[in-house]
Order: C-alpha cells, then sequence, then structure tokens
C-alpha cells in the first residue's frame, strides 16, 4: 500500500507515519528477497499470458487452466488461476449463450445424431466468438483465409 501510495507522490515518511510503519521497517520490507510463493505466481502469471497470447487472447481462466495442466503439467488451482488472471487485467471472451430448445429432430438413429450435432454446434459457437465476432474483413477471400487459417492452424493445433 505504501509503495502505491510514494508512486502517486507522496512522501514515504508521511506514508508510514499515517500507516503507523516505521520508515527503517519499511525499507527493510522492500529489501527482502521474493519468497517461493511469490516467485511461483510470478512465474505462473507469465505462463498465463504465454497461453492466453497464443490463444488469441479468447481464452478465460477455466481453459487457460486446462491448458497449463493438461498440456504445459503445471500443478496449479483454477480459482489460483483465475485470480492471477483478475489481478493483472487478463480477460478472456464471454461465454457464449446457450440457445435452448424445447424439441430434438426425431431420427432413426435418435441420440447420436443430436450428439453430432451438439458438437458441430458448439463448433461453430466457438468459431463465431474467437473469430467472426472480433473483426470485419474486406473482402470474402480474406475471410475465407481468416477460417481456413482458424480451423487448420488454430482450432487443430
Amino acid at each position: 500500500m505504501i509503495d502505491t501510495l510514494v508512486d502517486t507522490g507522496f512522501p514515504v515518511k508521511v506514508c508510514c507515519c499515517k500507516l503507523g510503519v516505521s520508515s527503517p521497517g519499511y525499507y527493510k520490507y522492500r529489501k527482502r528477497p521474493l519468497s517461493p510463493t511469490q516467485m511461483r505466481r510470478q512465474w505462473l502469471t507469465g505462463l498465463i499470458r504465454e497461453v492466453h497470447n497464443a490463444s488469441r487472447g479468447t481464452y478465460g481462466s477455466r481453459r487457460v487452466h486446462a491448458e497449463l495442466t493438461l498440456a504445459l503439467d503445471v500443478q496449479a488451482s483454477e480459482h489460483l488461476v483465475a485470480v492471477l488472471m483478475h489481478n493483472t487485467g487478463i480477460h478472456g471472451l464471454p461465454e457464449p449463450v446457450r440457445i435452448k430448445r424445447s424439441r430434438g429432430v426425431a431420427t432413426t438413429t435418435g441420440i447420436q445424431d443430436r450428439l453430432d450435432n451438439a458438437m458441430m454446434e458448439s463448433f461453430w459457437s466457438s468459431m463465431q466468438i474467437e473469430l467472426l465476432n472480433r473483426k470485419r474483413w474486406k473482402t470474402r477471400i480474406d475471410l475465407a483465409n481468416a477460417i481456413f487459417e482458424y480451423i487448420e492452424i488454430f482450432h487443430n493445433r
């Protein structure tokens, strides 16, 4: 807190006096090395930034956590990832609004077709949010190239 006040222009002695902290104690605190927990959190924040940037800024805390634990084999709780992302101002795209349907389509194969359709709808929803809603393209060729790049390079990596 004192660091924040000093950064805004208040003298260290005034801040320490108002908060009931001795000036030598404050300077000793500042020179203290980082604790192992603080070092790990800084390292983890760097990894979170890398994963978030690799996702083109689309992943939220749940998907970043999944990427860290499953792909990079880094052990961290989903809550810690969410807290670190919040503290550093990293945000994913909002989740899609689920479309509720009152009735399914009756088919000869029944449930299997509905599950196949659900997977495609999920993919199209993700592409809509992660690619199509974020930018406008000047030509159809630019749009086609962006879709190709999203599917082949980003989605299938």
